[in-house]
C-alpha cells in the first residue's frame, strides 16, 4: 500500500497543504487497505510500475464514493486515462451504479477539470473542496465511451 500512498503524495500533497488540509498519511493509508480488503482498489500499471489508480466505497444500494481517482503528473496520457476509465466503467455496469460522488480540491484545477469533462456537477462546498456529483445514464455512458472510444475494449 506504500506505494500507492507515495504516488497519492507526489500528486496530491502540495495542492492540500496549499489548501490547508495536509494529507494524513494513516487515514490514507487505512483507507487503501479498506478498498484494497474489499476489491474496490483499481490500478494501471507500464513495465511494473504504478502509473494511477482509484478508490470506490458504497454509499448504499447504487450509490458509490470515489474517495480517490490519481493518475502521476508525468503520465497523464490518454492512454492511463483509458485505462483505468476502462474499469471504471466495467465497474459502473457491473454494480449497477446510478450515482457517483467524488470530492475535489478548490486549488486542483486538474481534477475540476477531469470531474466536469466526464459531467460531474457541484453539490456542495466548504471552503477548501467541492463536492460533485453525477447521475449515471446512458447519455453519460456514451459520452465516456466517445472520450475514450480508443481504448475502451482493451481489456475486454
Amino acid at each position: 500500500m506504500q506505494e500507492y500512498l507515495e504516488l497519492t503524495l507526489i500528486t496530491l500533497e502540495s495542492l492540500s497543504e496549499q489548501a490547508g488540509k495536509p494529507i494524513d498519511h494513516a487515514s490514507y493509508l487505512a483507507s487503501l487497505i479498506s478498498a484494497s480488503n474489499q476489491g474496490y482498489l483499481f490500478e494501471y500499471r507500464k513495465k511494473q510500475q504504478l502509473l494511477g489508480y482509484f478508490t470506490v466505497e458504497k454509499i448504499e444500494a447504487q450509490h458509490w464514493f470515489v474517495p480517490m481517482f490519481v493518475i502521476h503528473p508525468n503520465h497523464r496520457s490518454k492512454e492511463v486515462f483509458a485505462a483505468l476509465m476502462t474499469q471504471f466503467i466495467q465497474f459502473i455496469e457491473d454494480n449497477q451504479v446510478a450515482t457517483l460522488i467524488s470530492h475535489a480540491l478548490k486549488n486542483n484545477s486538474p481534477s475540476l477539470k477531469f470531474h466536469k469533462r466526464l459531467g460531474f456537477r457541484i453539490i456542495r462546498e466548504n471552503q477548501i473542496a467541492f463536492e460533485l456529483k453525477l447521475e449515471i445514464n446512458d447519455a453519460i455512458k456514451n459520452k465516456w465511451c466517445s472520450i475514450f472510444a480508443l481504448r475502451i475494449d482493451v481489456h475486454d
